[in-house]
């Protein structure tokens, strides 16, 4: 930590370890943040070389988090460990941060957070996918649901068994929804193989018994990736249309040079949430054309073109993930 010294960065312990509630499926959660992310490279090497997960934000993101009253700084602020602020930025940003009044818009975005199931709810195998999906929407739209009410919780099981004191779900429900955390951890540590009968569709039942406001429709094989008002949204209808074409087991169909640079962004979105540029049209375009379309020199000179322009992810931090 000499060098987050130096250099004026702050570290912060969040989420299950910083409640001391870890199980096998529990990250080390590491908030990383400093004025320029320039320079925190090195602690964020160090931290990840020491099993944790990091999530770098600039001081001015993170003041502009606060000051939208991001229900993300509330957990900071509840549950965070702080490790090191030697010039008190983080003490103090937390310190000043208040709440909002109401989070239904909030609420409202979060419902793209699910639209990416559509694509495989209706598959009569799938992988874990649909169970991360769930599990990223259903976290999300609780943690919001019931600040509404004036209560914040962070830890995944107290938030479901709060919701189903609101929503009044079945317990079955609520057992399907706790398990979405397993799938989720399958996942993400490259085990999509393992799946379930009709998977797809359990998860949304189980969505929509939770989430009664909430509407989802089948999206048929050969549609284009949607855009969505959450950057992060958009990415994961890439990752779902990818899966749902069978293309991450295709290399035949796609460049793979191409594919990677998708995989990375969709397995490791915290590193891309804070470059500058976003996700817009031309992205999409680029994104539906290398997918659908035959490799060719057009196919492989459209995703340069985006790389050496600058086309990234911009905002694409879920609100609590």
């Amino acid at each position: 930590m000499k060098y987050a010294t130096a250099h004026g960065i702050s570290v912060c312990l969040f989420g299950s370890a910083a409640r001391s509630s870890t199980d096998f499926l529990s990250d080390r959660d590491v908030l990383v943040t400093a004025r320029s992310l320039k320079t925190v490279r090195p602690c964020i090497e160090e931290l990840e070389s020491g099993g944790c997960s990091v999530a770098p934000f600039s001081h001015a993101r993170l003041k502009r988090m606060a000051a939208a009253g991001s229900l993300f700084v509330q957990h900071l602020k509840m549950e965070g460990k702080i490790i090191q602020d030697a010039e008190h930025w983080l003490e103090d940003c937390l310190g000043n941060f208040s709440p909002k009044n109401s989070y239904e818009e909030d609420i409202n975005k979060s419902f793209d957070l699910i639209r990416p199931l559509e694509r495989v709810m209706t598959e009569s195998s799938g992988s874990q996918l649909a169970s991360d999906l769930g599990y990223v929407f259903i976290r999300n739209y609780a943690i919001n649901r019931l600040a509404c009410h004036g209560v914040y919780l962070f830890d995944y099981r107290s938030i479901l068994e709060e919701l189903q004191g609101v929503q009044r779900f079945s317990d079955l429900c609520l057992n399907r929804l706790i398990d979405l955390r397993k799938g989720k951890y399958s996942y993400r540590a490259g085990m999509s193989h393992v799946s379930k009968k009709n998977l797809g569709h359990e998860v949304a039942s189980s969505i929509l018994e939770a989430c009664p406001e909430l509407n989802l429709e089948a999206v048929s094989s050969g549609t284009g990736i949607r855009r969505f008002s959450l950057p992060y949204a958009t990415l994961r209808d890439c990752e779902a249309a990818l899966m749902s074409e069978k293309s991450f087991c295709n290399s035949a169909r796609i460049n793979q040079k191409h594919l990677n640079r998708f995989q990375r962004m969709i397995r490791k979105p915290r590193e891309y949430s804070w470059q500058v540029g976003s996700i817009d049209e031309r992205w999409i375009a680029s994104a539906n054309q290398l997918i659908w379309n035959d490799t060719n020199n057009k196919t492989a000179y459209a995703m340069e073109s985006a790389s050496r322009d600058g086309i990234g992810v911009k905002s694409m931090h879920c609100p609590i993930n």
